[in-house]
């Protein structure tokens, strides 16, 4: 009759760091093996300490963890606070672009107006036969093109004034007033 053989080994161990970047630890092994002679069965205790006596040894290893949070609590803050000014600058860089598409509607149906007129003129100059009919359709053209303008200027600063409200937590069915200002200028902290 012949025996199967067979091995097992299990071994268990815990470790500490000691308070000056050294670390203690003991490990114990066991392991058995069935040959085809006599079963045989080990085992095996091992103690260790390191510490490294010069590069990295000392009361800083020990207080390590505490640098390296406090240098992440930092940099923390200073992302924080840079996002922070990212923050308002955009929103003032917004809130200064929708006062310039304001502004560039009131010169859109100022536009409109005097395309407007002249349109008139060249019904009236029209009658007197100073112009041709084509002159008219030009103009009524131009007036046409005006409206169309002045309609998808108008349709664009709905749309920034919704997205501005929605970067502000603001619902875009409410509706906003924004009013020019004067900018008072003061040199920042560096």
């Amino acid at each position: 009759v012949t025996r199967g053989t067979g091995a097992e080994n299990l071994s268990i161990g815990i470790s500490q760091k000691l308070p000056f970047g050294g670390s203690a630890g003991i490990t114990y092994g066991h392991g058995g093996s069935q040959l085809v002679g006599p079963d045989s069965y080990s085992g095996s205790l091992t103690v260790s300490v390191t510490q490294p006596l010069l590069r990295g040894a000392g009361l800083r290893v020990s207080a390590e963890e505490l640098v390296a949070a406090e240098r992440g609590f930092e940099y923390s803050r200073r992302t924080f606070e840079f996002r922070r000014q990212s923050l308002l600058i955009g929103v003032v860089e917004v809130y200064f672009g929708l006062l310039q598409q304001e502004n560039s509607i009131r010169n859109f149906e100022r536009n409109l107006e005097n395309i407007r007129k002249q349109a008139r003129r060249a019904q009236i100059r029209e009658q007197f036969g100073q112009v041709t009919r084509t002159d008219v359709f030009r103009s009524q053209l131009e007036v046409t093109r005006a409206e169309g303008a002045l309609a998808q200027a108008r349709e664009q600063v709905k749309l920034a004034q919704d997205a501005f409200k929605l970067d502000l937590g603001l619902p875009p069915a409410l509706g906003i007033a924004l009013e020019p200002a004067a900018v008072e200028y003061r040199a920042g902290a560096m």
